[in-house]
């Protein structure tokens, strides 16, 4: 039986190791573990590559994102362009899916988003990626805004005047948020 797993470790160190020109491929096969959500892929291809278990996650992400991209018709050309760009680097497709899932944004506006980093010929970084979504399309992190929500609920319900019927509607949202941003 082939063991897939230690194939993708083995090609995504060996292709990190070439370096800048090989990390692409290497993102790839970090997809591939990390994607597959098997216990101790990640922290092992991590040791084996010699980097973070951030690093594993942020090339894995940069390549889903590209991914997602080139599956979408109306962006395959772009993605393509944009990775084969100079000024474009894997962290700007990583800074992308950051945008893309905590912004809840489409394929199309990360695609315009991406326009605008290749347009820009290096003046957008990966760090400001996020800045650029906001004032784009005006969106707000609604992970952290629902966070100080449920940490304002849970002040509340330590009250220990809250009346029964109050204190019920409290744990529910509470719980709503739980499953909604996870605990």
């Amino acid at each position: 039986m082939v063991d897939l797993q230690y194939i993708a470790r083995t090609q995504a160190a060996s292709h990190y190791r070439e370096g800048n020109r090989e990390r692409w491929i290497s993102a790839l096969w970090c997809a591939r573990i990390v994607g597959r959500y098997e216990r101790g892929a990640t922290l092992g291809l991590a040791d084996d590559m010699g980097v973070s278990v951030d690093t594993i996650e942020n090339m894995a992400h940069a390549y889903m994102m590209y991914e997602a991209l080139w599956r979408e018709q109306d962006s395959r050309y772009v993605a393509v362009l944009a990775r084969r760009a100079p000024h474009i680097y894997y962290s700007h497709f990583r800074a992308l899916y950051d945008a893309w899932t905590g912004y809840n944004l489409t394929l199309e506006q990360v695609r315009d988003l991406l326009v605008d980093i290749y347009q820009g010929e290096g003046s957008i970084s990966s760090r400001d990626v996020d800045q650029h979504a906001r004032e784009r399309f005006g969106v707000v992190n609604y992970l952290r805004e629902l966070r100080r929500l449920r940490k304002s609920a849970e002040r509340a319900l330590e009250n220990k005047r809250l009346a029964k019927p109050d204190r019920h509607q409290l744990k529910r949202l509470i719980l709503t948020l739980n499953k909604r941003i996870g605990k």
